[in-house]
Parts: C-alpha cells; sequence; structure tokens
C-alpha cells in the first residue's frame, strides 16, 4: 500500500494560515495566471541582408587580446600571429608568443617584459630571466637562485612557480 502524500501534514505543522494561502493557491483559476513577458522589439527585427557573420577582423578590433588568444589557441600561422600581435602586444612579447603559441597571451606579456609570475613553468621562467645560477631542491620543491647567495629567485613545485623569494 502506498504512503500518504506528506503535504498535508507539513501544511498542518506550518500553521493553517500558511496551509490556507497554499490551498488558495494550488486552487487558482488558470485563467488567472500572468501572460509571459513580450520579448523586446529589438530582439523581434531581423538583422539586415547587408549584414556580414562575425569575422576574426571584426573581433579583433573589438576584443583585440581574446581575437588573438583564439588565434594562438587553433594554431594559426606565425605570420598570422605576427600580423595579429601588431599594436596589441609588444615586439617582445609579440616574439614570444609566435615562438610559444601555447602559452597564450597572457604568459607572453609576462615573458616579454621580463617578469615573472606565480604558475609559470620552468620554460617560462627561463624565457623570461634566463638559466638559474643554481638550482636547489628544498623539500618537496626546487629553488631556482639566480645570485650566488640564493637569495634572489624563486621556488618551484612540478614544474611551476609556487613562490617568489624575498
Amino acid at each position: 500500500m502506498a504512503s500518504p502524500s506528506p503535504w498535508p501534514a507539513r501544511l498542518l505543522a506550518l500553521g493553517s494560515g500558511v496551509g490556507l494561502l497554499a490551498l488558495v493557491w494550488a486552487q487558482r483559476d488558470a485563467s488567472e495566471a500572468l501572460p509571459p513577458p513580450a520579448p523586446p522589439p529589438a530582439l523581434l527585427q531581423a538583422a539586415p541582408a547587408s549584414a556580414a557573420p562575425a569575422t576574426a577582423v571584426a573581433e579583433a578590433a573589438v576584443e583585440p587580446h581574446l581575437a588573438l588568444e583564439r588565434l594562438a589557441a587553433r594554431g594559426g600561422s606565425a605570420e598570422a600571429l605576427r600580423a595579429a600581435c601588431t599594436g596589441v602586444l609588444t615586439d617582445d612579447a609579440c616574439a614570444v608568443l609566435v615562438a610559444h603559441p601555447d602559452w597564450g597571451v597572457v604568459a607572453a606579456r609576462a615573458v616579454g617584459d621580463g617578469l615573472v609570475v606565480l604558475g609559470a613553468s620552468g620554460a617560462q621562467v627561463e624565457a623570461a630571466w634566463g638559466a638559474p645560477v643554481l638550482k636547489r631542491p628544498e623539500g618537496g620543491r626546487v629553488a631556482w637562485c639566480y645570485d650566488d647567495t640564493c637569495t634572489s629567485g624563486m621556488y618551484l613545485l612540478d614544474d611551476r612557480v609556487v613562490a617568489l623569494m624575498e
């Protein structure tokens, strides 16, 4: 035998005022329901026949960094990346992006500016700062030292920068 619905017990537990409101609401006439809102007039108008589909050029004009990131991710040619970099990135950052499109625009900009950021790979660190003077294991991470006293550098864990030396 099926168990009775828990709704009557819940309505009584909430109190007669709330229960009565719930019953009235559930028994409303369907004709009282509000109609759905009308769509905005702009959405009802058809696009003009002369409207061209979005292109990489139009996308680049609106959001150049995003277009450049997409071009790099799609494996665009070196020539296409160089052309898209013009006016968007510095020459150094553009050269990094052309050489390493898989690094992305943010990493290319950091490396091109000679910066090391948290999360950078060992290859990105070497491209930005050069090879370290010393690589020294410390616990589970590796210290990359850029001076003899190991006061300038960073710590890498699983080939990613996790901390900078102060």
